[in-house]
């Protein structure tokens, strides 16, 4: 099969088009549509947020944070974070081992820099604090003064985020657990829809 095409110069250029050339253009066709519908309909990955202006990333998909439940809802957490009110948040945990301590620190490292970008938006800069404690009885937290604490998958009830008072526990069965559920947090703390 043989198509010709005349341009203006009077030059005739013809293509030959075999069964084999036809059918690897049509496969090429499908192949690019197959992977336009893909890439268009596949939903991906939320691990970025546009928040005020500020892009917030994360490490694992937000869409998972859905499993997480919040007590005792999503808007109370958003309306004892995000307050002028707050002058110093801190972050508490049990020192049960250097293990624990770590997924402490890479869990305070996130939400106070994502919290912190957040305040600034807001023009408000409360202080950071991290500490450790005996026994989560002895947090004293307030409006002014939240405690968010970071509850271990050593001593873990379960996967969730719950709020008492001016505090909100953070609990992860595993390490996963865990940071899914800080990211649940924020997600709560900063309204964000997934």
């Amino acid at each position: 099969m043989a198509y010709h095409y005349k341009h203006e110069s009077k030059e005739a250029v013809t293509i030959k088009l075999t069964k084999k050339r036809m059918v690897i253009l049509l496969a090429a066709i499908a192949l690019a549509i197959g992977i336009f519908i893909v890439a268009k309909y596949y939903p991906k990955a939320v691990i970025t947020v546009d928040y005020n202006g500020v892009t917030l990333g994360f490490g694992e998909d937000l869409r998972q944070t859905k499993s997480i439940p919040v007590y005792p809802n999503e808007s109370a957490i958003n309306y004892l974070i995000l307050t002028d009110k707050v002058a110093l948040v801190t972050i508490a945990y049990k020192n049960t081992s250097i293990e624990s301590t770590q997924q402490v620190t890479v869990n305070a490292f996130e939400i106070a820099n994502k919290l912190k970008l957040v305040y600034l938006t807001f023009g408000v800069s409360p202080e950071f604090d991290t500490q450790s404690v005996d026994s989560f009885d002895d947090i004293s937290s307030s409006e002014f003064h939240p405690y968010i604490v970071v509850v271990t998958p050593d001593i873990a009830d379960g996967n969730y985020v719950k709020m008492d008072g001016s505090t909100v526990y953070i609990s992860g069965m595993t390490k996963k657990d865990l940071y899914i559920s800080m990211e649940k947090f924020i997600v709560a703390a900063l309204n964000i829809t997934v």
